[in-house]
């Protein structure tokens, strides 16, 4: 070591004194050298360089500290207006959010109010629809049409009103239907049987009129004068009779209008097997009691023929 620092210059000595960390042995080497008047101005010289050095990068590195302080203040006031600007929005989305909530509520109530106006709308259409058909029925049952009134009756009682709301108002006009079916049924009953008087009429006129013509072909295939006198005063007889019979009937012609209008009307309510058994029925009374009204003289036979039959 002490051979290494004795070959080395005064620049040499005062580079390493600076490196390494013991710097006895460098003085003892300059003492023995006898040269410390010139080392010790070198050695001053170079500590105020290297004092200068620091001094310099002490300079340089307190710019860039001063700026990034500058910049770091910076950045904390950035930071505290980005918080500030954070807690305010942060308030004012918990405001607009109690808000939106009330807004929220408030479009819940309008939606179910729209739905209940909407179901009412359509109660009122439908009801509007079944008040039409009711007074479509009466206006047909106003020109007799029963069979057009019962279809649209059975319409509104199959079809209308179990879609009907609310159900009170569907029960009442669905008894307010069963009232129109039963007077539908007695109106075309009643025709029926007016029309059953007119028929009873028009039969017994037809067959006083085939009787009454019956008896003059029998009186024209009679011999005797006796037995043409006699003959001749039936026949006025029997027309006399046919003329008081057919002065409460019309025998111009006769519609089954009725007939099939009641027999249809019947169908519809289900009851068409019931009318035809009393239909049949009431014939068969009428028939006897025509005919029996005609057992004369020598209308005998031909009446029990044609009752038998």
């Amino acid at each position: 070591m002490s051979e290494h620092l004795d070959a080395l210059t005064e620049e040499g000595l005062i580079k390493n004194i600076a490196e390494s960390e013991d710097g006895l042995p460098h003085v003892r080497v300059v003492l023995d050298r006898g040269s410390a008047s010139s080392f010790l101005p070198k050695l001053k010289q170079n500590i105020a360089d290297r004092e200068k050095e620091i001094q310099s990068l002490c300079d340089t590195h307190y710019q860039d500290f001063i700026r990034s302080a500058d910049e770091l203040v910076s950045v904390r006031q950035h930071t505290s207006n980005i918080r500030k600007t954070t807690l305010d929005f942060n308030a004012k989305v918990q405001s607009g959010g109690k808000e939106l909530l009330s807004k929220s509520g408030e479009l819940q109530s309008l939606i179910a109010t729209h739905r209940q106006v909407k179901q009412v709308r359509e109660a009122f259409i439908r009801l509007q629809e079944v008040l039409d058909q009711f007074s479509k029925v009466q206006q047909q049952m106003d020109s007799r049409k029963y069979l057009p009134a019962l279809q649209s009756t059975l319409h509104i009682q199959n079809e209308l009103l179990p879609k009907l709301k609310p159900r009170s108002v569907a029960v009442t006009l669905g008894k307010k239907t069963q009232e129109l079916c039963d007077a539908i049924q007695t109106a075309v009953v009643a025709g029926f049987n007016e029309w059953l008087v007119k028929a009873r009429w028009h039969a017994l006129g037809i067959g006083l009129e085939a009787m009454a013509d019956y008896e003059k072909r029998m009186s024209s295939l009679s011999g005797g004068k006796d037995g043409r006198v006699n003959q001749a005063k039936q026949h006025h007889d029997t027309t006399t009779k046919s003329k008081e019979l057919l002065e409460g009937g019309d025998t111009s012609g006769l519609s089954f209008f009725q007939l099939y209008q009641c027999f249809h009307v019947h169908e519809l309510l289900n009851a068409a097997t019931e009318f035809q058994q009393r239909y049949a029925e009431n014939r068969k009374q009428q028939v006897a009691l025509d005919f029996s009204q005609l057992v004369m003289g020598p209308n005998q036979s031909l009446a029990d023929a044609i009752t038998d039959f």
